[in-house]
């Protein structure tokens, strides 16, 4: 997850390279840690294993790995919000890669003035499109 992203204020695009942070705002936990989270039950609704870990603690319970590097992940001024992120599904306990990419997604939801909530719907969306993606990706790995 971007760096700028790492604070309890929501964040707002305001320009290519201008982030504004709302300071009455508060995210009730880490962005990249609600991501994380959120992507790992997404997931469990969505494959067959309803067994997600976030953490490699059960080697001999792992058929893949997925790795993601965020590089953006935010709503601009007007209600526009962009993910994009690598990717890659591993074998489980080794580097061989079964399957990689590179996703952009595009939502468009409420201007966030005066709605900083707006922000949240719209991120909320992009995730849940990104978890239906990495979950047919995964189930791909195992098809082939």
């Amino acid at each position: 997850m971007p760096s700028s992203l790492l604070r309890n204020s929501m964040a707002v695009r305001n320009g290519a390279n201008e982030i504004e942070y709302l300071e009455n705002a508060l995210w009730s936990e880490r962005l990249d840690e609600s991501f994380q989270r959120d992507l790992a039950a997404n997931l469990a609704d969505l494959l067959p294993s309803d067994r997600i870990y976030l953490t490699d603690w059960a080697h001999d319970e792992v058929t893949v790995a997925v790795y993601i590097d965020v590089q953006q992940f935010d709503v601009d001024i007007n209600g526009h919000g962009i993910l994009i992120a690598q990717w890659r599904i591993t074998a489980a306990g080794s580097d061989v890669l079964l399957k990689s990419g590179r996703t952009r997604l595009d939502q468009t939801g409420a201007s966030p003035r005066g709605k900083p909530e707006a922000i949240a719907e719209t991120l909320s969306a992009l995730a849940a499109q990104f978890s239906r993606d990495l979950a047919q990706s995964i189930e791909e790995t195992k098809r082939s």
